[in-house]
């Protein structure tokens, strides 16, 4: 493997990861691209939902992630309210494509919001992989899309490589559950205590 690559070819030599192929990363740059992308955000605390208004600023991606940069605007509450989580969604022509809950906390404080608040979110998303139909509407005539793990034989090193890149996918996916968990338990607390 080139020095320039990680052992699964990855473009980021001193980072295990397992890239997308050049059919999905070409399928990926022009759904980015696209008038029919949209990202729909909401924002949850103990008082409500919100859903601001979402402009795309602009967006990077690499052989494994997306990086969307966004523009939040509220035109409500009057009252500004809590709120500690942030549901993120993205859509393509009406398909599902990713989901997300970030936290919005920061200093153990929920992020305030209302009427002119604006905020900036970066959104990061790893890729694992696109879904074949998906790259074959983007794509028409595209060939080989099933899984390249699945379709590759490795050495001893390189599946042990593989078993641990999915047991630490695992562990961070639980790791940012848990700690969703506790915020969302931190809102209920907090407005069970407002409300005494």
């Amino acid at each position: 493997m080139s020095q320039n690559k990680n052992p699964f070819g990855g473009g980021a030599p001193n980072a295990l990861y397992f890239p997308m192929s050049e059919d999905e990363q070409e399928v990926l740059s022009r759904i980015m691209k696209s008038e029919e992308l949209k990202v729909e955000v909401l924002t949850k605390g103990p008082y409500g939902v919100t859903k601001p208004d979402v402009k795309r600023l602009d967006f990077k991606h690499g052989d494994s992630r997306v990086q969307i940069d966004l523009y939040l605007l509220w035109s409500s509450p009057i009252i500004w309210i809590p709120c500690h989580v942030a549901d993120l969604k993205l859509y393509y022509q009406n398909r599902l494509l990713f989901s997300e809950e970030q936290s919005l906390m920061y200093d153990g404080l929920a992020e305030q919001v209302g009427v002119g608040k604006t905020l900036v979110l970066r959104w990061d998303i790893q890729i694992k992989k696109i879904n074949p139909e998906l790259v074959k509407l983007v794509k028409p005539g595209a060939t080989g899309l099933t899984s390249r793990v699945g379709n590759t034989h490795y050495d001893d090193e390189k599946n042990k490589l593989l078993l641990d890149l999915r047991k630490s996918q695992e562990k961070v996916k639980e790791d940012s559950k848990k700690k969703l968990d506790a915020i969302k338990k931190q809102a209920i607390t907090e407005y069970k205590n407002e409300a005494k």
